[in-house]
């Protein structure tokens, strides 16, 4: 398998640009408040989409150091490892909704503009789609802790599509599944 060297660097440079980006797009939801409040919020979401933005990139190190088998596209392949490996425990799973944020406030920048057709050739899935992947795949690691991200009647503030939610913890446990035998051959005994 033949890397080039500078398409990693520019994967780099973008993973960080995207991190500036979320940034200036301002508060998140969860930073109602005082200044100070709202200024802890976003430190803390920088913080969370750094690391699920590290997790991704560490995921792309596996796959080529490994040699690792992957169907489909590498990108979405690696979004998935990132996700499972924030989901372990309460801290990292809050960066996997902070990297949630992002992905909706890079989806609604999006919007704002127009893309060019170049855009829908590029490896990346549509940040859109990366936003409502994330959603379902945490959503799918614990559907009762996190229902209220399911849209319904019930719960019109949810953002996943009750008939996507109802494919998630399938989608999540395949995932799971694909990367725990993928990577078994790589890891200690504890």
């Amino acid at each position: 398998m033949v890397r080039n060297s500078s398409t990693r660097l520019r994967l780099g440079a973008i993973s960080a640009m995207a991190v500036v980006l979320a940034a200036l797009a301002g508060p998140p939801a969860s930073a109602a408040g005082p200044a100070p409040q709202q200024t802890e919020a976003v430190n803390k979401d920088l913080v969370g989409f750094t690391n699920g933005t590290l997790l991704h990139e560490l995921g792309h190190a596996l796959v080529y150091f490994y040699e690792l088998p992957i169907t489909g596209k590498e990108e979405d392949a690696v979004d998935q490892l990132s996700l499972l490996l924030l989901v372990g425990d309460e801290k990292h799973a809050d960066y996997a909704l902070s990297t949630i944020n992002a992905w909706a406030a890079l989806a609604n920048a999006d919007e704002q503009g127009q893309r060019p057709i170049e855009a829908y050739a590029d490896q990346h899935s549509l940040e859109a789609q990366r936003y409502y992947n994330w959603v379902c795949w945490l959503y799918g690691s614990d559907p009762e802790g996190y229902a209220d991200a399911v849209a319904t009647a019930d719960n019109p503030n949810g953002s996943l599509p009750e008939d996507r939610a109802q494919q998630c913890p399938t989608e999540f446990d395949s995932i799971n599944n694909s990367w725990s035998t993928l990577l078994a051959p790589y890891l200690k005994d504890q």
